[in-house]
């Protein structure tokens, strides 16, 4: 081998690191952090740190039947991400998703079909027949919500993180640029 095909060769190699790092990595890494983070959703945990099991899943119904942040999938679904050069940004776009990711309080506007539906879980936790003074606390809780007269409630969201950092994000990124680097040399 010359010294010109070792620069041929050199030239080669930097083009397509060049484009590996700034075009191919950024969507490669974004797919798997995403894919990771859903799995971790799905599992109700944040790489094996389970999530704190929400109140209502020990309600009566359907409520009570749900999973934890899993209930209508929107925010799993939602997890996505963005490639740029050289980068790539994991995010959900939906507006209650920092709370449950972060935790903290929230303040939801009561709104004529939060009422019916908190008529319809008060129906449903009282069961017929039933007087005022010997409902289940979940029943009194639904009713005290479809009576309020405030226009907004002060909901405290426990922390039930599925996007960040963490050391098993770090290692298989790291394992994926090893590979494609691996390949590029080959």
């Amino acid at each position: 081998m010359t010294i010109d095909d070792l620069h041929k060769q050199y030239a080669t190699y930097t083009v397509e690191v060049k484009r590996l790092i700034h075009q191919d990595l950024p969507k490669i890494l974004g797919n798997l952090a995403v894919s990771l983070f859903k799995k971790n959703f799905l599992n109700e945990s944040f790489f094996g740190e389970k999530w704190k099991p929400s109140k209502r899943r020990n309600g009566v119904g359907t409520a009570g039947q749900r999973r934890t942040l899993t209930g209508t999938g929107d925010l799993g679904r939602s997890i996505q991400y963005v490639a740029d050069d050289a980068s790539v940004t994991i995010f959900s776009d939906l507006e209650y998703a920092k709370v449950h990711n972060e935790g903290g309080v929230t303040h939801p506007r009561v709104t004529p079909k939060m009422k019916r539906f908190a008529w319809a879980m008060f129906y449903k936790n009282s069961g017929s027949g039933k007087k005022a003074s010997v409902l289940t606390e979940e029943a009194q809780k639904w009713k005290s919500i479809a009576l309020t007269k405030e226009k907004r409630l002060t909901v405290r969201i426990d922390r039930r993180q599925f996007l960040g950092e963490h050391k098993e994000l770090e290692d298989a990124v790291r394992d994926k640029i090893q590979d494609k680097l691996d390949q590029l040399i080959k």
